[in-house]
């Protein structure tokens, strides 16, 4: 028992020099994929204002609009 504790404690020590090394360039992984996310959904958002009323026998409109509807029940979520 007490190695158990040992040892993760040594683990966390590693995995926190382990990040503090690399931690901005982490931050900014992070930050670039979060831009990243917010240029698609702004383009998706763009591609399907513009052919919403367009007849699709493609299942990509309902898709997007399942996306779409899944995006706002996250956001209401913390409102609720």
């Amino acid at each position: 028992r007490e190695a158990s504790r040992t040892v993760r404690a040594s683990l966390e020590q590693v995995i926190e020099v382990a990040f503090a090394r690399c931690n901005r360039c982490v931050m900014c992984l992070a930050m670039l994929l979060a831009g990243g996310l917010l240029v698609v959904l702004t383009w998706a958002e763009l591609v399907y204002s513009g052919h919403e009323t367009d007849y699709c026998d493609q299942p990509l409109a309902m898709m997007l609009r399942l996306i779409f509807l899944i995006i706002m029940v996250q956001a209401m979520q913390r409102a609720i």
